[in-house]
């Protein structure tokens, strides 16, 4: 997995946008998603990192969900410039996770724009058709389990 794609949605909208894409992705699990505010700290996002990138789950080489990022514009900005060396440093390779970073505004963001050429535009919070060519382009869509095959039953 290369760069993180990244996401500008307005925090009223977060809940909407995170529901439409775990709706597809199914639930995370609760390292899955780090909450950023401005205590968080360089440590935290070198364990979000490594999760993403060596997920115990992930045995088959093929990326098994979705990590996110959420509010990444919150972050002090030594700890982002901090956080992106991290991620570098832990080269290419196979990611088990593909990252999305959220940021209200991208203005005030370190990580929005080391990822801006990696935006996914959303037209509405729940712009499931933008979400879907992000992880279709991936070529991992189909990696995916539905939510019903996730917990363990058929839909």
């Amino acid at each position: 997995v290369a760069k993180p794609a990244l996401a500008v949605v307005t925090r009223r909208e977060w809940v909407q946008s995170l529901c439409a894409l775990f709706f597809h992705c199914g639930m995370p699990r609760a390292q899955d998603v780090l909450h950023c505010c401005s205590s968080t700290t360089a440590e935290q996002l070198d364990l979000f990192w490594r999760r993403a990138k060596n997920d115990y789950e992930c045995s088959d080489g093929v990326a098994s969900s979705v990590s996110v990022l959420l509010g990444a514009d919150q972050l002090d900005y030594s700890v982002a410039v901090q956080a992106e060396q991290q991620r570098q440093r832990l080269g290419p390779g196979m990611w088990c996770q593909h990252v999305l970073v959220v940021v209200s505004d991208s203005s005030q963001s370190y990580l929005a724009t080391a990822y801006a050429d990696a935006r996914i535009e959303l037209s509405s919070p729940t712009d499931v058709e933008a979400l879907t060519a992000w992880l279709t382009s991936l070529k991992c869509m189909q990696a995916f389990p539905s939510p019903g095959e996730r917990q363990g039953r058929p839909e």
